[in-house]
C-alpha cells in the first residue's frame, strides 16, 4: 500500500485497497456458499513434535514448494523476458487503448510472478509506456493473485473447483476494477 501510494498517489492506493476487500469478502461468501469445508480444522497439529522435528518439516515444506513453484517463477521471467524484448511499442500504443487492453492484462499476468510489491514498480512501467492508469491497477491485482506460483501454491491445500473459481473471479475482478477505474475518474 505504502510503494502504491509511493508510485500513484492516494486515489489509486485506495481504489486498489478498496476493490481488493470486496473482492475477498464476495469470494469468500461464495466460496462458503457452495462448498463444504471440514467440521473441524486442525489447528496447531505440529505443536507437540520437538524443534528438530519442527526443523525438519520447516525444510521439508520448504523444498517441497519451491520444486512446485521454482519452474513457474523461472517461466515467467522468460514471458515477462520475452514480452518486452519482442512486443513492439507500436502495438503498446494501438492495445492500450482499447477496452480489450483490460483482460488482455489480466491474461498476460498469469504467467509474470511477481513478488511482494514487484507489481508496482511494473505497473508504473506499463504507465510510463503508454498504459492507463486502470491498465496499472489491472496489472497490479492480476499478477499478485492469479500468478502461476498463485495458483499453483493454492491448489497444494484448496479444492480444485475452489481454486478455479478464485481465478474466474480474480481475473474478472482486475479486469472490472481497472476498467472501472478509467471509467469513473477518465470517462474512458
Amino acid at each position: 500500500v505504502v510503494l502504491t501510494y509511493g508510485l500513484f498517489g492516494l486515489n489509486i492506493s485506495i481504489f486498489r485497497v478498496f476493490f481488493t476487500f470486496v473482492f475477498a469478502i464476495v469470494t469468500a461468501y461464495v466460496v462458503h456458499l457452495f462448498f463444504k469445508k471440514p467440521s473441524q480444522i486442525p489447528l496447531g497439529m505440529y505443536s507437540n513434535r520437538s524443534t528438530q522435528n519442527k526443523i525438519h518439516l520447516f525444510f521439508s515444506n520448504f523444498l517441497s514448494t519451491l520444486s512446485l513453484t521454482g519452474k513457474y517463477v523461472i517461466i515467467g521471467l522468460v514471458i515477462a523476458s520475452f514480452i518486452k524484448a519482442v512486443v513492439p511499442s507500436t502495438w503498446v500504443a494501438y492495445i492500450s487503448k482499447t477496452v480489450f487492453s483490460y483482460p488482455l492484462i489480466s491474461l498476460v499476468s498469469i504467467p509474470i510472478y511477481v513478488c511482494s510489491g514487484e507489481d508496482v514498480p511494473i505497473a508504473k512501467a506499463l504507465l510510463d509506456i503508454g498504459f492507463s492508469q486502470g491498465n496499472a491497477i489491472t496489472f497490479m491485482l492480476a499478477s499478485s493473485g492469479i500468478c502461476l506460483p498463485t495458483i499453483v501454491g493454492v491448489l497444494s491445500f484448496l479444492p480444485k473447483k475452489v481454486v478455479t473459481l478464485y481465478v474466474i473471479a480474480w481475473f474478472f475482478l482486475s479486469t472490472l476494477t481497472g476498467l472501472l477505474y478509467d471509467y469513473l475518474i477518465f470517462g474512458v
